[in-house]
């Protein structure tokens, strides 16, 4: 083999990096374990002086999130700090460690609105209400909804829908003669850029979440925009935060000498609770009051504390009457270098202590302090040192409403403002802001300048974090370029400036989709997702070894190796992976389609050595035959693994991922690492000592002559027989029995104290959502269950998914309180996602048959072939497809949904994976053919390969039964229609 050296290298080379990047995992996993035994001895303690109940609960988590915090940044594996090692971890999804998934829809309704200045004009406002109306249900996009219902309602207006959206904020864009084609093109551009301004916006948000790697998606053309965060479980919190439209106000920071006198009276109040300063630059500190003196050294200006009582806070030693841990200290002043006088004051909190000051601060002895029109706000968390004690800090600000309780500028319910913003850099050279403000931003910046000029600072506030507050030396009029200064790097001066300018879009978000995952569910998925990837390895492992014997021993080192590379490969950080539950199944798969290549190749071998060739040239003709052919079977496979990943969402995506990565990661190590290894052994013994069977299977498929040809028809008896029974038992059961990701709807998995029979949970359920559907069956364990429904799908209540998850809670403690049904897993899909879910699965199927047909065509340049190998995947997509209905006759149900989906594309790549097997030597045999039966010929090619295709599809039943055995109810449906679709699939290619 040419560029041996090459390939050991390469191999090397790979498995470095795989071993680099899968040690963070482990180094994770470790440090995660410490935690969790840390925060346990700090709940056994609490609970040893007689704290007990959920205070007992909120110990544990706070330990548990203190220990993280206090390491974060600090360095705990060869210079990368843990904040860099959880980065460069193996990505679990929401399946495999809990958290949440949410749809949100932009509203393109009020999107349209703003456009057009909030027109008045009374047929647009008609227009648009009816495209809201139809809105639901279509996946047509909404510009063209909302053209529709303006040409109904304006049958004389076509080409004029410029008069409606020009105006001075758009007039860079569309002119009054602009035509509609124009006007359309332009709103869609403008849509899709909102979903990804909104896109920026969330990322920030959700930092705040403690979800680890979260995906952030945009759904093109779809005003989509897809959430995971993984280890979240807050759903109300999340939903408020991550659904509000940005707003952007500049608001008055209390003066230096207000502020100092209200932190002075705080601290000698609280003086536990509230600070202690360096007493070298800033203060003096004492147990019983704190008397705040200021050193005015100018080494002092503006500078962060990075003193002792950083470090002091930053330690996990308990407070002690004789070490008192703050809550906020300061953090910089300025002062005038005219006077001296103080201009401005800054304190801080450290991030871990952050809920701690939100708790102290609404206490009302402390609120009783506080004057009226001040309130409490943070500022972008910044680094307060550096080395092993760096932390993170919180700025606090005092911040003063006017006397109607507005700010000086911006807010809720205020035009916009921003008319552009952008990255720049002040004076000093350093990253900054800066904003451009239309004509009547700039006239309420003169009178927001004008009462700040050498007063107080300016605040300026993004959805309640303060970004920046710049002091004011003069009025600034005319509307021009305002400077937004702060502790800013080149990428956050430009998220800053995208987020600014998002500001004044006010895009409503709503929750159209939600998923949510209990940790413990995602744990015994983990347990039974393992399971099945050991079980099947053990099973392939022993049966490669009894049926080739060393050349089977070759086989499952290369199939080692290849879920080393998967999982190696999947925990690259710059790829946004994550390892989910079908993804393990995915995995599972991957090792059952692996040995494929190296059984092409070992039947290769074998026919050469029964044809007398010597067993060196043997290996290198059987490499040489058969390579073509894994090349395109692995091709076609992959195809429909790249469809999938592009219509697919979360779990189907994951899925696809892991798919995409085993089938080149399979191909590498099946034709290139075993072939190392054989050559290596043949080059340094005796050949015959590499031997590919064993006594048990030597005379295996040796004499194999069917007359499969003749049987065609008797196929096709029983193929339509089972299609018409199946689209029978459709009809009769009124369709297939359809998951909430087609048909909308929320679906719980419910876990009890103790068994219960379903039909009790039935009847208690049902007498709560009456006339809507329920559903109930049992998940995985006699004591959970599965509850689907529509009921209350659709309302506009506010909190409407508490409200449901109180009402089947609430139903099932009526019927038995000692129940005490938790909550492990929720999911909302509203009707306009699942009939884009749907579109999209039947659009991924038959652009994945289409691709394959032409890449048959092709690659075997006879339309037969392609016409051929597309038949026989409908018919394998429809066998599938009837099974599912029949075995629902007999009381076995398995849903309908996008993992199916997943299932099917999967099954497709996988019977035309063996398709293009037969076909190769179809094509082999057609070559030599002169004259004589054409049947025999096509005989003699299926019989030539009918070792192969069986040996193939036995190794994937065990893998892929396993699964069904051991994956869970979870996986239930997704691996009975592999187990069906293998045998289908082998069937259909002979």
């Amino acid at each position: 083999m040419q560029g041996k050296k090459g390939l050991v290298f390469f191999a090397a080379i790979i498995t470095a990096l795989c071993l680099f990047y899968l040690s963070f995992t482990f180094k994770a996993r470790g440090i995660k374990a410490d935690q969790e035994a840390y925060a346990q001895d700090k709940k056994e303690a609490a609970a040893a002086e007689g704290v007990t109940g959920d205070t007992l609960n909120k110990v544990f988590k706070r330990a548990y999130t203190n220990y993280r915090d206090s390491i974060w940044n600090k360095e705990v594996y060869f210079g990368w700090t843990y904040a860099d090692v959880k980065k460069f971890e193996l990505n679990l999804g929401l399946d495999l460690q809990g958290g949440m998934h949410i749809t949100l829809m932009i509203d393109a309704k009020e999107f349209l609105e703003s456009k057009s200045n909030f027109n008045k004009n009374v047929n647009f406002n008609k227009a648009l209400a009816n495209a809201q109306a139809t809105h639901r249900g279509t996946q047509e996009p909404f510009t063209s909804l909302f053209y529709k219902e303006w040409l109904k309602v304006n049958s004389d207006q076509k080409g004029k829908l410029a008069k409606i959206f020009y105006n001075p904020k758009n007039q860079k864009n569309i002119t009054r003669k602009s035509s509609d084609e124009e006007v359309l093109n332009w709103l869609n551009v403008e849509l899709e850029e909102a979903a990804e301004l909104s896109k920026n916006i969330l990322s920030n948000r959700i930092d705040e979440f403690g979800a680890t790697q979260p995906i952030i998606e945009v759904v093109k053309s779809t005003g989509r925009i897809e959430i995971e965060l993984p280890g979240v479980d807050d759903e109300e919190r999340i939903k408020n935060k991550i659904t509000r439209a940005a707003s952007l106000k500049f608001m008055e920071v209390m003066s230096a000498n207000e502020s100092y006198a209200l932190f002075n009276t705080l601290s000698q109040k609280f003086p536990k609770e509230i600070v202690e300063v360096d007493q070298s630059q800033t203060a003096t500190t004492n147990t019983s009051t704190t008397d705040l003196s200021l050193d005015m050294d100018e080494s002092s200006d503006s500078a962060a504390v990075e003193s002792d009582s950083v470090k002091t806070v930053a330690s996990n030693e308990p407070k002690t009457e004789e070490k008192i841990r703050p809550l906020f200290f300061v953090s910089r002043y300025n002062q005038d270098e005219q006077t001296g006088a103080l201009v401005f004051v800054e304190f801080a909190t450290l991030r871990k202590d952050k809920a701690e000051v939100d708790e102290f601060l609404a206490r009302d002895d402390v609120k009783a302090l506080l004057p009226k029109n001040v309130s409490v706000y943070y500022g972008k968390p910044e680094v307060a040192s550096t080395g092993a004690d760096a932390e993170d800090i919180y700025p606090v600000y005092f911040i003063k409403s006017g006397r109607d309780g507005k700010p000086l500028m911006g807010g809720s319910g205020t035009p916009d403002y921003i008319d552009n913003s952008w990255q720049d850099y002040d004076q000093g050279g350093k990253p900054a802001v800066m904003i451009s403000f239309n004509a009547m931003g700039g006239v309420e910046w003169a009178k927001a300048t004008g009462k700040a000029a050498k007063k107080f600072n300016i605040a300026i506030i993004l959805d309640d974090v303060v970004y920046s507050a710049p002091s004011v030396d003069q009025k600034i009029s005319g509307g021009g370029n305002t400077i937004v200064q702060g502790s800013f790097n080149v990428e956050e001066a430009q998220d800053l400036a995208k987020v600014l300018k998002s500001g004044k879009l006010k895009i409503k978000t709503t929750v159209e989709g939600i998923a949510e995952v209990g940790a413990s569910l995602g744990q015994e998925a983990v347990d039974r997702g393992l399971i099945s990837l050991a079980a099947g390895l053990a099973l392939v492992i022993v049966f490669m070894i009894m049926y080739y014997g060393k050349g089977g021993t070759i086989a499952n080192i290369a199939l080692l190796f290849n879920i080393f590379f998967i999982l190696g490969i999947l925990s690259v950080p710059s790829l946004g992976a994550a390892l989910t539950l079908p993804g393990i199944a995915g995995i599972v798969l991957t090792m059952g389609m692996s040995i494929d290549a190296n059984v092409l190749i070992f039947e290769r071998i074998k026919e050469e050595i029964r044809n007398g060739v010597s067993t060196k040239a043997a290996i290198q003709i059987g490499y040489k035959k058969a390579f073509m052919t894994i090349l395109d079977a692995n091709l076609t496979t992959l195809i429909t693994a790249v469809i999938l990943f592009s219509f697919g969402t979360g779990l189907v995506k994951g899925f696809a991922t892991t798919l995409i990565i085993g089938v080149l990661s399979s191909f590498f190590s099946a034709v290139y690492i075993t072939r190392l290894i054989i050559e290596f052994i043949v080059d340094k013994k005796n050949p015959g000592n590499v031997n590919f069977d064993t006594a048990l299977s030597k005379t295996w498929f040796t004499k194999l002559n069917f007359s499969l040809i003749a049987k065609r028809k008797v196929a096709y008896a029983i193929s339509t027989v089972v299609i018409a029974i199946g689209i029978g038992s459709i009809v009769a059961q009124g369709g297939l029995n359809l998951g909430v990701d087609f048909e909308g709807g929320r679906s719980l998995v419910v876990k009890l104290e103790k068994d219960v029979k379903v039909g009790d949970i039935r009847s208690a359920v049902k007498s709560v959502v009456g006339d809507a559907s329920c559903e109930v069956k049992t998940f995985d364990t006699d004591n959970q269950v599965q509850i689907k429904t529509n009921y209350m799908l659709g309302s506009t209540e506010e909190n409407v998914d508490s409200i449901v998850r109180s009402d089947i809670k609430g139903a099932i403690t009526a019927f038995d309180a000692s129940l005490n049904p938790d909550i492990q897993q929720f999911i909302l899909v509203n009707p306009t996602i699942s009939e884009d879910i749907k579109e999209k699965s039947v659009v991924s199927i038959l652009i994945s048959l289409v691709a394959i047909f032409f890449y048959i065509l092709v690659r075997f340049k006879k339309w037969q072939f392609g016409l051929g190998a597309l038949i026989a995947l409908f018919h394998d997509v429809l066998i599938v497809v009837s099974l599912f209905s029949i075995v629902r006759l007999f009381g076995v149900s398995f849903e309908i949904d996008s993992i199916f989906v997943a299932a099917m594309l999967t099954i497709v790549g996988y019977s035309i994976n063996d398709t293009v097997v037969v076909f190769d030597r179809v094509r082999e045999y057609l070559v030599r053919f002169t004259k004589g039966n054409l049947s025999d010929v096509f005989n003699d090619a299926i019989n030539s390969t009918l070792s192969r295709t069986l040996m193939t599809s036995v190794t994937t039943l065990l893998v892929v039964a396993i699964l069904f055995v051991f994956g869970g109810d979870a996986l239930r449906g997704f691996s009975f229609a592999l187990l069906i679709g293998v045998v289908v699939g082998t069937y259909s290619s002979i």
